[in-house]
């Protein structure tokens, strides 16, 4: 079963949490303490006051203020109660990819992968891993990449930032190399708020393969406001 969020205040949801309509039959959408008899419980809240009332709990499980403040506010734009606009999906196919990089190994969990990922870009750019990779396909494009899911994206995974690559016989020390399978993608434009479109991705109902998904960051991505990300996520 396929888990189910909360799509006012991103709450991992149950039956015994589902909203209530009017008729008391379940909404899955969203959870009893945002919504029941068929109304938001809180009608005239903003998403800025949600995330205020959300701090204590995030807190509760042991997540610092702030990283709780930037998970929220990268995310819960993208559920169902805030959401503006719905992004630009499409369907692609790919041949078989080969990816070299350097890798983390973390966790959604408690917003640890927020911390994890960061250090990692920065470590990427400070050092110039980039200009290690040789034979890239294509040097303008990078990417993020998810791969070996322990339980799709409730357990462990791997994140590696690097280039596709022609071939693997010059992989730099203390980097790794994944191959993905020749695949089918549907890929979501991300503006801006990456956490955003990720959370589009996990409340929607793509049936994906977790074979492994990553994000492009080209030519329409320049760290500005209205860049463009291209997360290709592998499905059925």
């Amino acid at each position: 079963m396929e888990q189910k969020y909360c799509q006012s205040c991103g709450m991992p949801m149950n039956e015994e949490v589902y909203g209530t309509e009017i008729n008391n039959e379940k909404n899955k959408e969203y959870c009893i303490y945002c919504y029941e008899n068929g109304a938001f419980t809180q009608p005239d809240l903003t998403m800025e006051q949600m995330i205020d009332a959300c701090m204590p709990f995030m807190k509760d499980k042991g997540m610092d203020e702030n990283e709780a403040r930037n998970l929220m506010k990268n995310c819960l734009p993208a559920l169902k109660r805030w959401r503006k606009e719905e992004p630009k999906t499409r369907i692609t196919e790919k041949n078989k990819m080969i990816i070299v990089g350097k890798e983390i190994r973390t966790t959604n969990k408690d917003g640890e992968c927020i911390k994890a990922i960061s250090e990692l870009w920065k470590e990427f750019s400070d050092k110039k891993f980039g200009d290690e990779i040789l034979n890239k396909t294509n040097p303008d494009e990078i990417l993020g990449l998810y791969c070996d899911y322990e339980n799709k994206e409730f357990g462990l995974y791997s994140f590696i930032i690097g280039y596709e690559v022609s071939d693997i016989n010059s992989i730099p020390q203390d980097m790794t190399y994944k191959i993905l399978p020749s695949s089918k993608y549907c890929i979501v434009t991300a503006k801006d708020k990456i956490g955003a479109a990720w959370s589009y991705i996990w409340n929607s109902n793509l049936q994906r393969t977790y074979s492994g998904d990553f994000e492009l960051y080209g030519k329409k991505y320049d760290g500005i406001e209205n860049s463009e990300v291209d997360i290709y996520v592998a499905v059925k």
